[in-house]
């Protein structure tokens, strides 16, 4: 028996150490891949007609009247994520209900028709400003998989619209690395 057993461990120990000659060539990161690590924490930002109408998802039958914060101040969300080391900040900028927090020409249920700031805000403006100034790399989330508040339009009127939604935030707001698509 023990013959066998010194001689199993000999061959297993001849081919470690075979492998340990061999150099095993591992992938390397694509430089984006390696960006992508390197950002290591990041928050979520849900912040959306659901904020003050007291629901999960929004939807159609939210009226847009009801997104009138009184306060907003995307330097403090920025300044509180980044204090627990978040290096980038993915905002929901349109969920499935479809309601858009900047003032985008693609459909009405955005926040270009709500009482906040006079219909002149854009939340998205003021959460990628805040980003650069404190050094944050901004992200995008954005459905154009579901939008129940254009989901009475026929297909391609539907895919152009969220396409135009999709442009529209990623030529208004600088370069923009990173979106999110649920």
């Amino acid at each position: 028996f023990f013959r066998a057993w010194m001689g199993h461990l000999l061959r297993a120990l001849w081919l470690l150490s075979f492998l340990c000659l061999v150099t095993i060539s591992l992938p390397s990161a694509t430089p984006g891949q390696q960006w992508f690590q390197d950002q290591e924490l990041a928050q979520f930002m849900h912040f959306s007609i659901c904020t003050f109408a007291d629901c999960e998802q929004d939807s159609p039958a939210h009226d847009p009247n009801v997104f009138n914060p009184v306060f907003t101040d995307t330097d403090q969300w920025v300044r509180v994520a980044k204090s627990w080391g978040a290096k980038h900040i993915c905002l929901t900028a349109h969920h499935t209900g479809g309601f858009a927090l900047w003032p985008t020409n693609a459909t009405a249920y955005s926040i270009r028709n709500t009482p906040y700031k006079n219909g002149t805000a854009d939340v998205v403006r003021d959460f990628v400003a805040s980003c650069h100034r404190h050094g944050v790399e901004p992200c995008f989330y954005v459905i154009p998989s579901w939008d129940s508040y254009e989901s009475h339009d026929t297909e391609a009127v539907y895919v152009e619209k969220q396409m135009q939604m999709i442009r529209e935030l990623l030529t208004r707001y600088g370069p923009i690395r990173r979106l999110w698509f649920d």
